[in-house]
């Protein structure tokens, strides 16, 4: 079990260490993680913090896995150094088949960037791993997996906080085309539905704060209701799960655990800058971009269409933005796609950063 020293200095190392990078002084980081504009992914594993926030360089994550067609852990582990060669950040652990346990040990210990795992996803393929049925687990064995996640070394999870009863009950209502693009949002809605309960990592959340505060680990919240296509955008869904994340943004800042949280989707160009300085003024911590895709006609060319969204988010409030690449909506990304959607985001957050003046 990992855990961060009682004193805190890892945390005051990390901020140091940040600043440096950055070229910001320590004292203006450490106020702006105090105030929750920005947050350090600590150091654990011995890998070096990461930055996110106000006065900061754009980071942009990769999503790497495995799949039920793709079960193997060789290529998932080549894609991921890959992607931390071209310049990714944080690493997103969202393998859906075959043992992810054992996926999930395996980047732990070989990949140099702090590690986040989808964590409902990863819950449902352990049970289908297991010949298990996802909607029958008890709520508690969330939270156990939590606990033993956190324990391992993982330095983000990546919760779907947004997802309540009340906004799930939402969906019957909506007039969406596609109610929910999100693997996490579809398994969370699909398990509140068939067990008429709340969301567990909603009804648990002091708990995992706390383990979070202990292991200084961070809370992520990507929207799940975000927007499958241009009909579907910046409906009444997806406003009702941003204002369900703020009261788990401010739970999480108030108990001094790192957060971020965002959503995105496909958006039309001219709205999406409003959307973001929304977000941004809403959840008042720093804000990941998931797309926003200008066009639903991109397909085998979305890491384009994501390109011209993601530019005008990160000069909009957003912080952090995720690669998109060809493969996106129509097959697992290969190693060459991987690195041309590390490539493209690298390029649009670079472009951001001249454009704020940080680079």
């Amino acid at each position: 079990m990992i855990k961060r020293e009682d004193n805190g200095s890892p945390i005051s190392e990390d901020i140091r260490k940040v600043s440096l990078k950055e070229g910001v002084a320590p004292k203006h980081l450490a106020g702006a993680i105090k105030t929750g504009e920005c947050i350090v992914i600590s150091s654990r594993r011995g890998k070096e913090p990461v930055g996110i926030g106000k006065g900061l360089r754009a980071k942009f994550a990769c999503i790497v896995g495995t799949s039920a067609y793709e079960l193997g852990a060789d290529k998932v582990i080549q894609k991921a150094k890959s992607a931390v060669e071209h310049g990714a950040a944080v690493i997103h652990n969202g393998s859906t088949g075959g043992n992810v346990k054992a996926v999930h040990r395996r980047l732990l210990e070989e990949i140099d960037a702090p590690l986040a795992i989808c964590h409902p996803v990863n819950v449902m393929a352990n049970a289908g791993f297991h010949k298990r049925n996802f909607l029958e687990l008890d709520e508690r064995e969330f939270i156990d997996q939590v606990r033993e996640d956190i324990g391992l070394g993982t330095e983000v999870l990546l919760l779907p906080l947004g997802i309540t009863k009340s906004v799930v009950d939402k969906l019957t209502k909506c007039s969406r085309i596609m109610p929910c693009c999100s693997k996490a949002g579809s398994i969370m809605s699909s398990w509140i539905f068939h067990n008429k309960k709340e969301n567990p990592y909603c009804r648990h959340y002091d708990e995992i704060l706390a383990m979070a505060k202990e292991y200084g680990t961070a809370i992520s919240i990507v929207g799940s209701f975000r927007s499958g296509n241009l009909h579907d955008a910046l409906d009444e869904l997806q406003y009702a799960e941003l204002e369900a994340m703020k009261e788990y943004v401010e739970r999480a800042q108030k108990a001094g655990v790192p957060i971020k949280a965002g959503s995105g989707g496909h958006i039309p160009a001219d709205k999406i800058s409003a959307f973001f300085k929304y977000q941004k003024k809403l959840l008042k911590t720093p804000i990941i971009s998931f797309g926003p895709q200008v066009t639903d006609i991109s397909v085998g060319l979305d890491h384009i269409s994501a390109a011209m969204g993601q530019l005008i988010a990160l000069m909009s409030g957003a912080d952090i933005i995720f690669t998109m690449t060809p493969s996106e909506h129509f097959a697992m990304p290969n190693l060459d796609h991987t690195v041309q959607g590390c490539n493209t985001a690298r390029i649009i957050c670079h472009s951001a950063d001249v454009a704020r003046g940080k680079d």
